[in-house]
C-alpha cells in the first residue's frame, strides 16, 4: 500500500510546484491515520510515466551532451528536417 503514497511523495519532491495538484483520498486506520492514498487511474499512470521519464535522465545523466545545432545538423543529413 505504502507505493502510492511513496510514488506520490517522490514525484512531487523531484517535480516540486510543477506536479498538478491530484485529487486523492485516503484510507486510514481504525485512529484515524493515512495508511493509504487513491487517486484516479489516469493520475496515476501519469505518474508512472513521470517516474519512468526521471529514471531515464538518471540514467543518462553521465552521457555526454549534443548541441542543438549538432542535433539539427544529424536530422537534417538524415533527410527528418
Amino acid at each position: 500500500m505504502w507505493f502510492c503514497v511513496g510514488l506520490l511523495k517522490f514525484v512531487m519532491a523531484c517535480w516540486g510546484g510543477f506536479v498538478k495538484k491530484v485529487e486523492r483520498q485516503y484510507i486510514v486506520d481504525e485512529k484515524g491515520g493515512k495508511v493509504a492514498v487513491i487517486i484516479p487511474i489516469d493520475e496515476f499512470e501519469e505518474l508512472l510515466e513521470d517516474l519512468h521519464d526521471l529514471a531515464v535522465v538518471a540514467e543518462r545523466r553521465d552521457e555526454p551532451t549534443v548541441s542543438f545545432e549538432e542535433v539539427k545538423k544529424r536530422l537534417k543529413s538524415r533527410g527528418l528536417l
